[in-house]
Formats: C-alpha cells, sequence, structure tokens
C-alpha cells in the first residue's frame, strides 16, 4: 500500500458510540398444559418483520429481555412444536407476561425439502445457495449471478431482478462500492461466496424503518468463512499476436475491515472506462451530484451492438482502492479512490439520409479516423452511522476527468482534421440525517452541495463553411470554445409522525442552480489573423434557478399493503441576463407536483403496484442560449424561445410474480407518459451541414410502453428459460425545414435465453434477441416511413473433460435489415482451452478472439426523419496465452 494512501486511512480512521435507553420486558412461556418451554426463541421485531434484539428462555420457561424505547415493535416467541406466537409490545402493559404456545405438528420432510432447496425465502430476503448454480468455469461471482432464475446481467454488468435494476451490492451487509458494484461482482471470486441474497424493498437505514417504503432491490454477497479469514490476490497475465492483458485485484473481507483493490491494463478491446462506470439504480429520494453538460463533440459516438473485444483499439489502464473499515458501534468509514489511463481509436464510415417532406432526400457520406487519450482521478470518502435512533452519512466526491480527441474527417470528399480537448472538475458532498425524535417521529436532513466547470473546445482545420464564417473564402481554422462553470445547493428538511399505521411527513425544500456560459467561434484566416465572425457566434450567459418547494404525504400501511398521497409544490424563481445582448429575463411558476402510489401484496407471492405523479421541469442553461455554437462539424446549434417548460404526466402500473421454491419468476409493466412542452426543436438541413434552434411551439407527445419477463427453472429437463418483451409507442412532432411532421414510432424489443446442463461436465447456453423499429412521418401530401429489424444470437459451449481440462466454444451473430438497404450479416466465433496445474494452483489458458476473422462490421439505424448505415473495421484474429494464478 503506498505510503500516502495508508497515511489517509489512518487520518480518516475515527471512532465513535451512541447509547440509547433501553427498557426490559420479563415472563414466561408455557404449553397449554401448563409446562415450562425451554430454549423458546424470544425476538424483539419490528411491524415488518425484521430481527432487532434476541433472547431464548431458560430450563424453567422464563425470559427477560432490553427492548428499545420504541412502541412499533413487537416480542414474537416460536418454538419448535409450536406455532410462533406474536405481541404488539404496546399492550403488553407492565406486569411479567405468561405466553403459552399451542402444539402444532411439524412435518420434518418438508423441512428436509426446503433446507436442500436452491433457493429459499425468508421475509423480504430471497435466499440463493450459489453452489448449486456454480459451474467448472465460472471465475468470478458474476459468472454464477448471470444464470441464476429471476436475475439478468446485462453486457456492462448491470444485474436485474425479475425486471427491475437492482441499487447496490452488499457484501456481507456492507456496503462497500455504493452503484460501482461491478468491481465486486466482476472480481470476487466465485467459490468465495457462498449465499446470494436478493433483498426487496431495501431500505438500508434503520432509523427510517416503518417511515418510509422502498421500492429499491439490492444483493448481498454472504462469504464463505475461508475468505473472511485471509487476504485473497489473483493474477492474470497474458500476450498474443500485438495483444497483451494484465489483471491484479487483492481482496479483505475481515469483521472490522473490508477492501477491494483492482488494477488492469490490455489492449484487447476490454473497454477499462466502463469499469469505472456505476450501474446501479439511484434510490427514489435520494439526492444525487450532477454530471457536466458538453456542447461539443466529434460526431462519433454510434456505438456498434457487438462486444467491444471485437472492435475497439484501445491501450487501457485502470486502478482502484477502496476499502471500507468499522471504526466503531454502528460506524463505518469507506473510501474510493481510482484512476483511468485510457487511450483508443476509432475508424469507420457512416451514410446518413434525411427523408424531407416536399423536398429531395439530402445524403451524407462520412469517414472518421480518431485517436481519443483519457485520464481521470476520481475520490470518495465517506464516513456513515447506521444505528435504529441516528442515521448520518457524509460523502465527499472529488472528479478531475480529462479528454483529448483527435482525428481526421472525410465529409462528402471534403477533408479536414478536428481536436477535442476538454477538462473537467467536480467536488461535492453529500449529507444525510436521520434522528429519532422520541417513540413515533423522525426528523430527516439532506444536503448536496457540489461546485464543478468545464471547459470544451473544437478546432477544425482547414476551416469549413466558409460561406457563413468567413464571407465564402479558404481559412486556415475554426475553434469553438465553451467554458460553463455551476455551482448547485439543494438543503431539504422533513419530519415524519407515525400514527398506528398512518405516516404523516412534512418537508421543506430549498435549491439553488447556478450557471455561467461562455462560448465564441473564433477564425484564422490564411494570412494567420484571428477574429471572430459577428456576435451571433458569442454567448456570455449567467443563469439562477431558486426553488422553494414544501412536501406533504400522508402514507397508510394495511396488512397487505400500503397508499402513499404527496403533493410537492414548489415556486420556482428562474433569472437569466445575456450580456451579449444586454438584456435580462425574470419569471416565476408555481407547480403543485403531486403523486400517488399504492402498493398490494396479492398473496404470499405477488405484489401490485400503481403509481401516478404529475411534474414539471424547466429549461437550463443550455437551453436558452442564443448565440450560435459550432456543436460539431456539420451542426450549430442555437435557441429563440422563451425559458423552456415541460409538464409531465406518469402513469405506471407493475405486476410480479415470484415463486422461489418452484424457480418461477415473472413481471407485467405498463406504462403512460404525456408530455407538453412550450417549444420544438427546429432543424434546417442543407447539404453538409444542419442548423438547430428552439423555438416556441405548443408540442405534445405520449409515449406508451408495455414490459413484460419470465424465468423459469424446468426441472424435468434441466433447463433455465426465460423470455423477455417491450413495446414502446411514441407520438410527436419533428420541424424539419420548416415544415411540422407528425411522426409515430414504434419499437419492439424481445429475447429468450436457455440454459441447460446436459451432464455433470457439459452445459449449453443459448439467448437470441429482436429488435424492430419503425417510424412514420405524416406530411402534407405524403407518408414516410423507415424500418430496420436486428436478430441477435449468441450461443456458448462449456465442456469440462476432466477436473483438470475445460474448454468452451463461443458464437454470436447479428444480422440487420434496413428500408432501401441491402441486408448486412456479422458473425463470430471465440474459442479457449484451459488447464488447471494441480501443485501449483494455477491456469493455463490459450484463448482465440475472432476465430473467423471477419474484418468489417454493419450495422442500420433509424428515426422519424434519418436512415443510417455504420460500419466499422474489426480487430484481427488474436490469439492469447494467460496464466492465472492466487498468491
Amino acid at each position: 500500500m503506498p505510503k500516502q494512501a495508508f497515511s489517509l486511512f489512518l487520518f480518516l480512521m475515527i471512532q465513535a458510540t451512541l447509547c440509547f435507553s433501553q427498557s426490559r420486558i420479563s415472563g414466561s412461556v408455557k404449553d397449554t398444559a401448563g409446562l415450562s418451554i425451554n430454549a423458546a426463541s424470544v425476538t424483539i421485531t419490528d411491524q415488518n418483520g425484521a430481527g432487532i434484539l434476541f433472547s431464548r428462555t431458560d430450563a424453567h420457561g422464563k425470559f427477560s429481555i432490553e427492548i428499545p424505547s420504541r412502541t412499533d415493535l413487537f416480542l414474537k416467541v416460536s418454538a419448535i412444536g409450536f406455532k410462533p406466537f406474536s405481541l404488539a409490545l404496546k399492550d403488553a402493559g407492565v406486569e411479567e407476561l405468561l405466553l403459552r404456545l399451542v402444539g402444532n405438528v411439524t412435518r420434518l420432510q418438508e423441512v428436509a425439502v426446503k433446507s436442500s432447496s436452491p433457493i429459499s425465502k425468508s421475509k423480504d430476503t430471497l435466499k440463493y445457495k450459489v453452489s448449486h448454480f456454480r459451474e467448472g468455469q465460472d471465475r468470478v461471482i458474476v459468472d454464477v449471478i448471470a444464470r441464476m432464475p429471476g436475475i439478468q446481467v446485462d453486457e456492462k454488468g448491470g444485474i436485474s431482478y425479475n425486471g427491475k435494476r437492482i441499487s447496490k451490492v452488499y457484501i456481507d451487509g456492507e456496503n462497500l462500492l455504493d452503484r460501482n458494484y461491478k468491481l465486486a461482482t466482476g472480481n470476487i471470486p466465485a467459490g468465495a461466496v457462498e449465499q446470494l441474497q436478493v433483498i426487496e424493498a431495501d431500505q438500508p437505514i434503520k432509523a427510517l424503518n416503518g417511515y418510509v417504503l422502498s421500492d429499491d432491490v439490492a444483493l448481498n454477497l454472504t462469504l464463505t468463512d475461508s475468505v473472511r479469514t485471509v487476504i485473497t490476490s489473483n493474477a492474470q497475465l497474458a500476450a498474443g499476436n500485438q495483444a497483451y492483458y494484465g489483471e491484479l485485484s487483492s481482496m479483505m473481507f475481515k469483521k472490522k475491515a473490508k477492501a477491494i483493490s483492482v488494477f488492469k491494463a490490455n489492449n484487447i478491446g476490454l473497454d477499462l472506462l466502463d469499469e469505472m462506470e456505476e450501474v446501479g439504480e439511484s434510490s427514489a429520494n435520494e439526492l444525487k451530484a450532477k454530471s457536466p453538460q458538453h456542447y461539443l463533440s466529434m460526431q462519433s459516438e454510434v456505438i456498434p451492438d457487438i462486444q467491444q473485444k471485437y472492435y475497439l483499439m484501445n491501450d487501457d489502464f485502470s486502478g482502484s482502492i477502496n476499502p471500507l473499515f468499522s471504526i466503531g458501534k454502528d460506524w463505518t468509514m469507506r473510501l474510493n479512490l481510482s484512476t483511468s489511463q485510457l487511450k483508443r481509436k476509432y475508424r469507420f464510415s457512416n451514410s446518413l439520409a434525411y427523408f424531407l417532406a416536399n423536398a429531395d432526400t439530402i445524403r451524407y457520406n462520412e469517414q472518421q479516423d480518431n485517436v481519443y487519450r483519457y485520464q481521470n482521478w476520481n475520490m470518495k470518502a465517506q464516513v456513515e452511522k447506521n444505528s435504529p435512533n441516528i442515521y448520518l452519512r457524509s460523502q465527499t466526491s472529488l472528479d478531475l476527468p480529462k479528454w483529448k480527441r483527435n482525428g481526421q474527417t472525410i465529409q462528402n470528399d471534403q477533408s479536414f482534421k478536428q481536436g477535442q480537448p476538454s477538462n473537467d472538475h467536480s467536488i461535492s458532498n453529500l449529507t444525510t440525517l436521520v434522528k429519532a425524535l422520541g417513540k413515533e417521529s423522525v426528523m430527516e436532513y439532506r444536503s448536496l452541495v457540489q461546485y464543478q466547470k468545464t471547459n470544451e473546445q473544437l478546432l477544425i482545420s482547414p476551416g469549413i463553411h466558409e460561406e457563413i464564417l468567413n464571407s465564402g473564402a479558404e481559412y486556415l481554422k475554426a475553434a469553438q470554445q465553451v467554458f460553463t462553470e455551476e455551482l448547485v445547493i439543494e438543503q431539504n428538511i422533513a419530519f415524519r409522525k407515525r400514527i398506528s399505521q398512518l405516516v404523516l411527513s412534512a418537508a421543506a425544500e430549498f435549491a439553488l442552480e447556478k450557471n455561467q456560459l461562455l462560448s465564441h467561434l473564433g477564425v484564422t484566416n490564411l494570412a494567420g489573423e484571428e477574429y471572430i465572425p459577428g456576435t451571433t457566434f458569442r454567448n456570455d450567459i449567467d443563469f439562477q434557478h431558486v426553488e422553494l418547494r414544501g412536501n406533504l404525504s400522508a402514507l397508510y400501511q394495511f396488512k397487505n399493503g400500503s397508499l402513499n398521497v404527496s403533493a410537492a409544490p414548489g415556486l420556482n424563481h428562474i433569472t437569466y441576463q445575456d450580456h451579449q445582448k444586454q438584456s435580462e429575463s425574470k419569471q416565476q411558476y408555481f407547480v403543485p407536483n403531486p403523486a400517488l402510489s399504492f402498493r398490494l401484496n396479492a398473496g404470499k407471492f405477488a405484489q401490485l403496484q400503481l403509481n401516478y405523479s404529475s411534474e414539471t421541469e424547466f429549461g437550463e442553461i443550455k437551453d436558452i442560449y442564443s448565440g450560435a455554437i459550432l456543436v460539431n462539424f456539420r451542426q450549430f446549434n442555437s435557441n429563440d424561445v422563451p425559458l423552456p417548460r415541460t409538464d409531465h404526466q406518469n402513469l405506471s402500473a407493475r405486476y410480479s410474480y415470484r415463486r422461489p421454491i418452484h424457480m418461477f419468476f415473472y413481471n407485467l409493466e405498463l406504462s403512460y407518459r404525456s408530455s407538453k412542452q412550450n417549444y420544438i426543436s427546429a432543424f434546417t438541413i442543407d447539404s453538409g451541414l444542419t442548423k438547430a434552434i428552439a423555438v416556441d411551439f405548443d408540442n405534445r407527445t405520449a409515449q406508451f410502453n408495455f414490459g413484460a419477463n419470465l424465468s423459469k427453472y424446468i426441472f424435468f429437463i434441466g433447463t433455465n428459460f426465460s423470455v423477455r418483451a417491450n413495446l414502446n409507442l411514441q407520438k410527436g412532432n419533428t420541424l424539419y425545414n420548416n415544415e411540422v411532421n407528425p411522426f409515430k414510432a414504434v419499437q419492439l424489443n424481445a429475447g429468450s435465453s436457455l440454459r441447460k446442463k446436459i451432464s455433470r461436465g457439459i452445459s449449453l447456453a443459448m439467448m437470441y434477441d429482436y429488435m424492430q423499429m419503425s417510424n412514420r412521418q405524416q406530411a402534407l401530401n405524403e407518408r414516410l416511413e423507415t424500418l430496420v429489424e436486428r436478430h441477435q444470437l449468441k450461443a456458448e459451449w462449456n465442456h469440462r473433460i476432466s477436473n483438470r481440462l475445460f474448454y468452451q466454444i463461443n458464437y454470436s451473430m447479428v444480422n440487420f435489415r434496413q428500408s432501401l438497404q441491402r441486408p448486412t450479416s456479422n458473425n463470430f466465433f471465440d474459442a479457449s482451452l484451459r488447464y488447471n496445474l494441480k501443485k501449483s494452483g494455477g491456469v493455463f489458458e490459450l484463448q482465440c478472439i475472432n476465430v473467423l476473422g471477419q474484418n468489417l462490421y454493419s450495422q442500420s439505424s433509424s428515426n422519424a426523419n434519418e436512415l443510417s448505415r455504420y460500419e466499422v473495421p474489426l480487430r484481427e484474429r488474436t490469439f492469447l496465452f494467460k496464466y492465472s494464478f492466487s498468491f
């Protein structure tokens, strides 16, 4: 460990304890015949059934247990052979209790079946026995998670349970990585995890138990005893034909200290920028730091629909150190340090066609050859206390990303160079404090303070768009510069009062967003002189949005569900000054923001959720600048509109069903969203150039979405099968070349997967995905329509020949069918052979990527007016000889 990091750890380690008053309840437990019951379990639980304190009866059936000074708790008594007994503590009185348990016949055979099941359920927690799903080729725990019924893992490592994205992954109950849980699931060895737990309605703040309901889903990895006692270190080294890969990871999971450190480097197409990406879903009531606003690009952001290892020409290094310390009763301290040093090369061609009503089709042919370099340093330091009476969390983050992009571009036979350097700086603090006030109320305080700035440039030489920027004459260089600065402050205080099954909440919030935008477009003529071609290419704007918001809500919890009604009325005061035009605008808006949420547990296995909300969004500084910005080599953007305002109406319904013992899961989800905007983006398209401007317009859109997921383990054939479908319908308007055209867009995504263990050493996995995009635009005298289909198939064959020899074959196919274009077909084979050494425990592996040697990939896409065909050269056939070992 570096000396600097070790010193920082020592500096941040602090200790504190919290004591809170407790009372005691005593009594005895007997059966209906008056005989004392020995070793009966006595538990203090909250109203959700979560255990808080535990005890047992002595040989005379007596017990005595301390209880927190809260009246929303229950006393639960259970013993083998008897029915459980539960009593609300507020009804217990002060005298010694005499509790009688009624006998119950226990069928031992049923108990044995449940204990041997690979999946079990307890309250809101689903437990998967990892050893049942683990196979010999699995290296890390995400390999096992991907084949568990009811759980899906996407290409970027994001995990969903029964169609819902999870928020975080705990490690033995500790939140080490927040939403960036890929560092855990992608590096913890598969054999290190004993049980995976799915926590539905995850609400980790103990002081808020019984006051708020959560829709979050989280995972908890319960580790094996052997892993908890040692520091585990793993390494992988690989080399091949102009290819290399290296990985070093170290993990410690002791009771008082946990840490994951990972360092990786490669040039085989594994994107380490994705390694640091947060994939967990944010909680609904969580304040979150804002991402920086970027204005400029080199217009090369198309993402191929295949794995990056086939096309990404990279040279990447990343490293992260993530320790967590338990520093006292209920106290933890966490540090997350990471860095990325990346270089990648992009070469592609793109053919675009704009279909415009009552006008000729406009076509672009583009080719780019770019080199991107990226550096980033990120730090998060957090201290947290989580007890039944008080919760405190303070997290400070520092983010320093830096991009340097350069390349050669050809558009419609015009060649020019591009450069796009950019720097971001962001520092923020998130603080949450929850304090119990007496027995039935809590106070909650949340704070976000963030400062960030960005500095972007787009350099193009020789200069383009001469008729606009240099009176039609040639010139040497165009330089677009954009500088932004932002301060965000959000302060929220809430009071919650519980009255039996009703929770009343009142909150007040203050939010300030202050921005500055400076931009100008410079031109260098043939004589080397620099100048700005008119005031229409400059911006000097200050923007300020102050919001005062209240929040009133009533949460009623009944036996099988809950009903939550709320309103968040807000007064918004927005001002902005355009110093270039010497103009100022001040506007005030009042919005009610009502919401309703209903939840019903339909029996033991199903849940129904209904939600409604109305909300209003206001434009930001990026929506009101009037000076033209060259956002990329073929597009100018500006705005000529009052402050944008968007009113949303949202309706959704979700029905989920899970029957763990039968390994059967499915969910259905319907949603409708209507939006009303006071502006529309108007595009003027000419050969080689697009001008975009926001204009005043009564713009209405509607979106309907239906989704379904089903997962079932079919016992009699030993197969895990899943199917999913999503249908999205959207109606709206486009404005191209001064003509408003209504459009309808339909997108269908469907897929299925099958995993079959053919024998003890052989398994087969197959996944199929289908996507169809249909866009219809109605013009005055004609209707335009584009259609794109995608078929994607993946197959994986695993064969363990012996305990030491194993091979794997992978096949993937992506085909596109596009209106007015020839179909494209892309096929890939990969293979690997692995040999485990008997004495050292190391593993030798020979990999071959892109066995067929396909050298070009093609894909198609469309929207309401645009149809494109994208082609990118692929990496050559790659051989890798890898050695993996632990130490």
